[in-house]
């Protein structure tokens, strides 16, 4: 794992944190700049990093989720029932 990989995955975990989100060894890598997470009910959040404001917020109503900005990089939070 490279240094920037290693560091999407520190804001991943950061973001699951703030959240109050639950085992955080359950994060999957989707995609480029895209994680899950699944808890134990089923649930399944997606972590998208952004390159920018703009970019989270137009993928954060696209997609009915939450941006915030975790560590100097934009994440848009959305999850699928």
């Amino acid at each position: 794992m490279n240094n920037e990989e290693r560091n999407k995955l520190l804001v991943v975990e950061s973001v699951m944190r703030l959240k109050n989100l639950k085992n955080n060894q359950m994060i999957l890598k989707e995609a480029e700049n895209l994680y899950s997470h699944t808890n134990t009910r089923g649930r399944k959040r997606f972590i998208l990093l952004c390159r920018n404001q703009e970019h989270a917020t137009e993928k954060s109503k696209e997609l009915n989720g939450q941006f915030f900005k975790s560590w100097g990089t934009w994440v848009c939070l959305y999850e699928i029932n």
